[in-house]
């Protein structure tokens, strides 16, 4: 009784005249709501504030990609945009760059569009520009070599027929993959496995001296 008189109170703040009765209701819906939107923002400023300045959070990351991925986003998607501060670019031009990547690109099933995302996302973060910086071109080139490397050991593959071990010209097959779940399930582990191999990556700091792009 005393919670349910606290959230009347709360409703009540700032606002100069009192709450109906038939309001309460809706008022304390909107409260929740709004505690709830509230509370997520304090965690994830505080854990942003907890991680050292040049390490990305796990948990956090690959959280937002699948929650991308559950809303109807491609695979691709999902990890770019989840990606898009720490490769310096802004999430609509993460939602547009990937956007026809999904499906192993255009939907021809070749390298997985997760893992072709995170390969950009590495590009855009440790990538140069210049032509004679032959140390930084070999090191990021090794480096996304060994991350899709990473991948395929983990996920069995990297390529989008063999990770769903379907063909998407086999309409049938394709849609009995969507109804029974197996496209999801199999698509859902390969974000979030993605999502966590590539944090690893970006964690590690370039072996040749940083002079800029």
């Amino acid at each position: 009784m005393f919670f349910y008189r606290l959230i009347i109170v709360l409703c009540q703040f700032k606002r100069k005249k009192p709450i109906k009765k038939e309001e309460k209701s809706l008022k304390i819906f909107n409260f929740t709501d709004f505690i709830g939107k509230l509370t997520k923002g304090y965690l994830s400023i505080h854990i942003k504030l907890e991680q050292p300045t040049n390490q990305y959070n796990t948990l956090m990351t690959a959280d937002v990609a699948l929650k991308l991925f559950s809303q109807g986003n491609n695979c691709a998607q999902s990890i770019l945009v989840a990606f898009a501060e720490e490769a310096g670019i802004d999430a609509g031009m993460a939602f547009s760059m990937a956007s026809g990547l999904g499906g192993g690109i255009g939907e021809t099933q070749n390298i997985c569009g997760a893992i072709n995302a995170g390969a950009i996302v590495l590009g855009l973060k440790f990538g140069k520009h210049n032509p004679n910086d032959s140390n930084s071109k070999d090191w990021i080139a090794a480096h996304v070599g060994n991350f899709i490397k990473q991948c395929r050991q983990e996920l069995g593959d990297s390529q989008c027929s063999g990770l769903l071990k379907f063909n998407f010209n086999d309409s049938e097959k394709k849609k009995e993959a969507e109804e029974t779940g197996h496209t999801l399930k199999v698509c859902t582990n390969v974000v979030e496995t993605t999502a966590r191999i590539l944090i690893r990556f970006l964690n590690q700091n370039p072996a040749y001296e940083n002079t800029g792009k």
